[in-house]
């Protein structure tokens, strides 16, 4: 079988969009005999684009780059799917995959299977396009098969657009199980004091001002913060960080498992409005991070909200109200109460996590497109 997946983003970034085609791409490159990546060409990073399989921490595949200016967005945003489509058609693949809404239309009109990826509104990435997704001949296409990061993201489309929900499939993200099986597990739990870490975005969205008060009231732990600087936090925030919070900067993908495994309690403090690149996707998103902390084998204190109920539940995390920061403190001091109970949730996120690897995440998609008919 050959595919070849169309992506709109910079490789390499810091993004996790970016992170996220890379893993896929990784993933199905290895269950497919032929595979390409279509991407923009960035003529600013042609030595970190020869980096790029290190610097996430994948296996090398064939890429593809397109020439197209992307400073503007307006004409980038009809001009790369055009180049690119024409691209991937010249690879004659049995399968396209993207998350850019036109490519799938592209697709769908030269009669291509094709999986389109979306993690969030339609509108934000295509402009006045969106308007494909009323049209029956695509949504119902025998062509198109979409696939939605959530279940939540699943019902929107559902009830904004119309979309029948026998034409969705929910795949939430997923890890590259390898990366975590070559690491040596580091008991947890066992020092007099707890080490508390967080690994991604500085943004509010993302609780990084939550951890601040956390931090603040919680001055027997130390808290370690992986993505940014003291300065990058604060300016975000909005107010000073206590000293017991330990800045490391940013670390690239392929870092990620060996630093979180440092750490006894890993914190994920989404809110329920998380604005990225201009779209709140608060409500509908399915965090990479939430399945490398499963697969990490450290205990999870998490938001209890419900997109993040989709994976996480009593069982495998400790979930608490998103905005109070007294009640994440009072979880901090529950564990270290009862580490037994906390080494069982890690056990069942363990186990569960398998459910949700890349491999098993671009099979599905595959079963999708393999001639499905609607």
């Amino acid at each position: 079988m050959n595919v070849v997946y169309v992506a709109k983003a910079k490789i390499p970034s810091e993004s996790a969009n970016s992170i996220h085609v890379m893993k896929i791409c990784e993933a199905f490159a290895e269950i497919v005999d032929r595979f390409a990546l279509v991407v923009p060409k960035f003529l600013d990073d042609e030595e970190k684009q020869e980096k790029c399989f290190d610097y996430y921490g994948v296996s090398h595949f064939h890429i593809e780059r397109v020439d197209v200016n992307m400073a503007n967005q307006m004409k980038s945003r009809y001009l790369f799917p055009l180049k690119a489509i024409k691209c991937a058609l010249k690879q004659k693949p049995d399968i396209v995959v993207t998350r850019d809404p036109i490519v799938a239309f592209l697709g769908v009109c030269f009669h291509k299977h094709t999986v389109l990826d979306l993690h969030g509104e339609l509108a934000h990435l295509c402009g006045r396009a969106y308007r494909m997704i009323k049209f029956k001949w695509f949504t119902e296409s025998k062509y198109l098969h979409l696939v939605m990061i959530s279940k939540e993201l699943c019902e929107y489309y559902h009830k904004k657009y119309n979309v029948p929900m026998k034409c969705m499939t929910v795949l939430p993200d997923g890890y590259t199980a390898k990366n975590f099986e070559e690491i040596i597990y580091k008991p947890i739990l066992k020092g007099p004091k707890i080490s508390i870490g967080y690994c991604g975005g500085f943004m509010v969205g993302k609780g990084i001002g939550l951890i601040a008060k956390m931090a603040g009231l919680d001055t027997e732990n130390t808290y370690h913060l992986y993505g940014g600087s003291r300065e990058k936090a604060e300016k975000e925030v909005g107010e000073v960080f206590p000293s017991n919070v330990i800045f490391h900067g940013f670390i690239p993908n392929a870092k990620v498992p060996e630093t979180l495994m440092q750490h006894d309690v890993l914190l994920l403090p989404n809110q329920d409005k998380l604005i990225c690149k201009g779209e709140d996707i608060g409500k509908v998103t399915s965090p990479l991070k939430m399945f490398e902390y499963m697969a990490s084998g450290r205990v999870i204190v998490a938001s209890d909200l419900k997109v993040l109920r989709e994976v996480l539940s009593d069982k495998n995390s400790y979930l608490v109200k998103a905005d109070d920061p007294r009640e994440w403190v009072n979880a901090i001091k529950y564990i270290d109460k009862n580490r037994e109970e906390a080494l069982r949730k890690t056990q069942e996120a363990v186990k569960e996590v398998n459910q949700y690897s890349w491999a098993s995440r671009a099979r599905k998609m595959l079963h999708l497109a393999e001639g499905t008919e609607k």
